[in-house]
């Protein structure tokens, strides 16, 4: 009841996919901003209708940073030895995602492994291991989008990027109470429809 209430009370931190989901030296993929629960749902509501080219809206809840309170209501996500926690010192948090039809990360790796539950809704995942990061035309470390590929996997343009054409990929579609775990592997998603996933990282 309480994390009901303080989404629906709180001013909530929402990131917008934009429109080209590359990321460029110019125009980062996302961006954040703040708004309630109800201009989200609306902007999530209108997505069913816009073109998959329209910049796209989706909430993120992270249990580190502001979002912590959802401990208080999901007690059994906080970090304890157990199957899920290893070792509980190294857990970043754990994200809980509300996206529309239409939005999609840009091809990418993080520096944890990740661990996706879909409670609703369904998405595409497109992994490769972590040997085939050579061909992945990724940033340079320095570069403000490190760990993400140059390209827009929507849209691969072969002629600028050919070492995409020897990736060896594997394609996920994750169901509603499915779970999928990327590992350390490069990937990318994009939702089908309405989707509501809990990430342990």
């Amino acid at each position: 009841e309480r994390l009901v209430f303080v989404v629906l009370c709180a001013r909530i931190h929402v990131h917008v996919t934009l429109s080209s989901t590359a990321a460029t030296a110019h125009r980062p993929p996302t961006k954040t901003v703040h708004m309630t629960f109800d201009e989200f749902m609306s902007t999530a509501h209108a997505a069913e209708h816009a073109s998959l080219q329209s910049d796209h809206w989706y909430l993120q809840l992270r249990t580190k940073g502001t979002s912590e309170w959802i401990y208080e209501d999901l007690k059994e996500w906080r970090p304890q030895f157990n199957f899920w926690f290893g070792d509980p010192t190294a857990n970043q948090g754990i994200d809980c995602r509300f996206g529309a039809r239409g939005i999609s990360a840009s091809n990418h790796y993080d520096g944890g492994r990740n661990f996706i539950a879909m409670l609703r809704g369904k998405k595409r995942y497109i992994i490769a291991p972590p040997t085939e990061c050579p061909n992945m035309h990724l940033f340079p470390q320095s570069h403000p989008e490190a760990r993400h590929s140059m390209g827009d996997w929507a849209n691969l343009d072969y002629k600028q990027y050919p070492n995409y054409l020897k990736v060896k990929l594997v394609c996920a579609c994750v169901v509603r109470y499915s779970c999928f775990c990327t590992g350390s592997c490069a990937h990318c998603f994009a939702s089908f429809v309405r989707a509501i996933n809990v990430v342990l990282s």
